[in-house]
């Protein structure tokens, strides 16, 4: 059995004060019952159609001319063009249009311990980077579900919604000191991949005072067997025992295994 154990980095809830490829746009319209977008690229992605903000010109050619979307992937290999509006309090968060970012001192972190299966590329001289796993491994597809009405053009799904939540659900890299996420990406959700870590990268995040939200633990069998004879007993298994906080040095905790 693998003795590495896995976590999923997890940004803490925050509002969407920051912004990496859209700018502030025309004031929303009054409500249109002629509109053909759908409601729910309307509700989370409606910085493509002017309600509130519009994507930089910049990005017109990796865009749907159909739908506005486009793929993550797309927008990381083009860059990040100024200007950008960054408002958290943490070492790293996911932007409101679905960037994942660091900060300088994060970026170090990583850099020092040698930490692999990334990549990212720098927010102008911002002090933050765009951050990509750049190790992508398979998983279970009932995991992932999508569903229809899609782009007829593009083909990204209306929908999209799962949640890794076991160990056994992904095919986990066995080398340390690794970053890591899915072969395919989340469409039309809040985000774009999960980034999954080994517990001893989840470990130096802690250790190194980085905060900003958790490391989740993917549960193994062992977690599952404790889970099952909890539940007999009317319990649950503790979030302290598969969290790693990331609240800065003051609220460091280590945790049993």
């Amino acid at each position: 059995m693998n003795p590495l154990r896995y976590y999923c980095l997890v940004p803490g809830d925050e509002a969407k004060s920051s912004w990496v490829l859209t700018m502030p746009g025309k004031p929303a319209p009054k409500k249109s019952k002629d509109s053909d977008l759908p409601p729910l690229l309307n509700r989370f992605f409606g910085y493509f159609t002017g309600h509130g903000r519009e994507m930089k010109a910049d990005y017109d050619a990796v865009r749907c001319q159909k739908c506005g979307r486009c793929s993550d992937d797309d927008v990381f290999a083009a860059g990040f063009f100024n200007p950008f509006f960054i408002h958290t309090k943490g070492d790293f968060c996911v932007t409101g249009d679905r960037v994942f970012i660091i900060n300088d001192r994060f970026l170090k972190v990583l850099q020092r311990a040698g930490v692999r299966g990334y990549e990212t590329k720098p927010l102008a001289k911002s002090g933050w980077h765009g951050l990509r796993a750049k190790r992508r491994v398979k998983y279970m597809k009932n995991v992932m579900k999508t569903f229809a009405p899609v782009c007829p053009k593009c083909k990204i799904p209306e929908e999209a919604s799962g949640r890794f939540r076991n160990q056994d659900q992904l095919s986990v890299p066995e080398e340390p000191m690794t970053l890591f996420t899915t072969e395919r990406g989340w469409p039309s959700t809040l985000w774009d991949r999960d980034v999954f870590l080994t517990e001893d990268v989840a470990m130096l995040l802690q250790e190194e005072g980085i905060k900003g939200g958790v490391c989740r633990r993917l549960l193994t069998e062992d977690d599952l067997k404790k889970t099952d004879e909890l539940a007999k007993q009317g319990k649950k298994l503790m979030l302290t025992e598969i969290t790693i906080l990331l609240q800065g040095p003051a609220k460091k905790r280590s945790l049993k295994r």
